[in-house]
Parts: C-alpha cells; sequence; structure tokens
C-alpha cells in the first residue's frame, strides 16, 4: 500500500484526502505551516500530523507527496519532494513558471518519479466522452471553441493577492486552458487578452482585504490549425459556473461540468454511434480525485508513464499562461 504525506492542510486537503481514502492507501501524514490547522486535520481523519514539514520529506516511509499549498509554494515543495525520492501529487497549477515547470519535469525523469497535476477535469467520464467524440471526428473539422468558468470568489484572502499566486488566470482559467491544450492540441496565438480586477475589496473570514489579483479574464486566439476560441473566467459569479461548446463543421458539442446543465452532442446528420440530432451527454456524479489518484498510484506500481496530468504538460501550461500574462500587460499599458 502507498503511504501519503499530506503539505497543506487548508481548504483543498479533505478532497484530496477522500480520493485517497477510496483507494485504499496506507498511512497519511499531514503537515502545514500553521501547526494547529495540521493538529486539527489529523484529528479530524485519525492521521499523524508533523510540527516541521521537513520531517514528512525525510520519512523513508512515505512513497507519495500530496502538495495542497498555495501556487507560490509548489516549486520548492516539488523539488525538495522529488530529491527526497517521493512521487509528487500537486495542486494545480504546478507552477506559472516555464523555467521552474521544465527544470521539475527533468527532475522527476532524472530521480524516476511521477508526478501528477490535480487537473480534475480530463478525469471526469462526461469530458473523456467529449474527448473521445472529437478524437473520432463526430463533429467533423472544428471551427471555434467558447469557454467560461466562473465563482464568487472570497474563499482565502491569497486567492486575489497576485504575489502570492492568486487571479483568476491561475485559480479558474488554468483548468480551461488545461482542457483546451488537451482537445486542440496546441493553442497557437493569443491574440487578445483583457485582464481586470473588478472588485477591489473582498469581506474573508469576517476581515475587509485588498484585492490586486484579476478577477476577471478574457483570452481571445486562434490554434495552429485555424481553430477560434474564446476563453472567459472570473471571480465574481454569484454561483461556481461552467460551459463549454465546441463547434464543428458537422455539428457541436455543449456541455458543463455541472450536472445541473444539459450536456449534449448535435449533428447535423448521422454519425454512428450518434444519431442526427441532439445526443444527450451522461453526466453522472463521480470521484474525480479518487479516480486520478487511482490512474496515479497504478502507473506507480505497474512503473509506467502517466498520460494525463503530467509535468510536460504542465510546461505547455506554464507558457500559455505567461503569454496570456504578458499580453494582458501589456494591453494594460
Amino acid at each position: 500500500m502507498i503511504n501519503v504525506g499530506i503539505i497543506g492542510c487548508g481548504k483543498q486537503a479533505p478532497k484530496h484526502i477522500a480520493g485517497l481514502k477510496s483507494q485504499g492507501v496506507g498511512k497519511i501524514t499531514v503537515g502545514d505551516l500553521d501547526v494547529k490547522m495540521a493538529e486539527k486535520l489529523a484529528k479530524q481523519y485519525d492521521f499523524v500530523s508533523q510540527a516541521h514539514i521537513d520531517e514528512i520529506l525525510r520519512d523513508n516511509s512515505i512513497d507519495l507527496i500530496d502538495i495542497c499549498t498555495p501556487t507560490p509554494t509548489h516549486f520548492r515543495l516539488t523539488e525538495q519532494a522529488l530529491l527526497a525520492g517521493k512521487h509528487v501529487f500537486c495542486e494545480k497549477p504546478l507552477t506559472t513558471s516555464i523555467q521552474e515547470a521544465q527544470k521539475l519535469l527533468d527532475l522527476s525523469r532524472q530521480v524516476q518519479r511521477l508526478g501528477m497535476v490535480a487537473f480534475v477535469y480530463k478525469y471526469h467520464p462526461l469530458f473523456v466522452r467529449v474527448k473521445s467524440a472529437l478524437e473520432t471526428g463526430a463533429v467533423g473539422p472544428l471551427r471555434a471553441v467558447f469557454m467560461r468558468l466562473g465563482g464568487k470568489g472570497s474563499h482565502r484572502a491569497w486567492k486575489h493577492q497576485s504575489e502570492n499566486g492568486g487571479g483568476t488566470v491561475n485559480e479558474m482559467m488554468s483548468h480551461l486552458l488545461d482542457l483546451l491544450l488537451w482537445f486542440l492540441g496546441d493553442v497557437g496565438a493569443i491574440e487578445e487578452v483583457n485582464l481586470d480586477n473588478l472588485i477591489k475589496c473582498r469581506h474573508i473570514d469576517g476581515c475587509n482585504v485588498a484585492s490586486q489579483a484579476e478577477d476577471f479574464a478574457l483570452v481571445i486566439g486562434k490554434s495552429a490549425a485555424g481553430v477560434k476560441f474564446i476563453v472567459t473566467s472570473d471571480l465574481i459569479s454569484q454561483a461556481y459556473h461552467n460551459d463549454i461548446k465546441i463547434i464543428g463543421e458537422e455539428g457541436y458539442l455543449n456541455f458543463s461540468i455541472l450536472d445541473s446543465q444539459e450536456s449534449y452532442l448535435f449533428l447535423n446528420r448521422d454519425n454512428a454511434p450518434y444519431h442526427k440530432g441532439k445526443n444527450l451527454l451522461a453526466n453522472e456524479k463521480v470521484d474525480l480525485f479518487g479516480l486520478m489518484f487511482a490512474d496515479f498510484f497504478q502507473k506507480i506500481q505497474e512503473q509506467r508513464a502517466l498520460e494525463k496530468n503530467t509535468f510536460a504538460e504542465a510546461v505547455k501550461l506554464a507558457q500559455l499562461i505567461n503569454n496570456i500574462k504578458i499580453k494582458g500587460e501589456q494591453n494594460h499599458s
């Protein structure tokens, strides 16, 4: 059984723990810079907590380090974990630095340890069905992709501070950009970018917190194959929202990770196994972290390479995020 050390005991940790427990892991040890948070989480789940993160990294009985901390800490913790001979599961994005992402990819190959980034969408059965439909050419040659992901924000102060890795590009749009790369293979040219901070003050944990990071983002571009895309994300929506439409010459896909929204494939003519008109796509509730950990553990045990959420994909995503932010700054200047 795989023993896991979790670093970071905030909001994301319980989601990871549920997925880990569903896979029958061995010992779980938790740690955080805030020792009280680690002790509280350990007591809640009857785990062991460590007062110092270094103790988790040095523990030879731990096989995998699960990083649930803010983005700016990911590089250092992932590097330390790999150097300690651990496999790494890291919250998204791995890093927004191209150089850091490449260094972690090279290091993981050097020490022969696997690294996975927690992009949940690619493991959702609905999104796997969409990917399969695109690969078989169900809607014909692609023409355009429209993506939106929104949330209300105001959960943690750092998520609204650029210097701490916050902002909707890192927090929300990274999910869509990761999917865009998965669906299209390459993104090509970024044509227009608008990044804005619409809510200057947030009320978080009973305090008013200044918001400097962008809470609205709009990106327009075209892939090398000529597919137009418009991607928007925000931290101003009153409720979580996700909607994606992929348009081809012979039809289109309309889908969402939200099971409250209808997801379907519409075709202009029969194209087996789909029929002309609306084909509803099942959108069942699943344990996404459980599915990710199941795949990760299997690859570790079989000593095989990952096919999704890899560090190599993280390098491409870091390049894309950097291009977007540079373009956004140019438009503001």
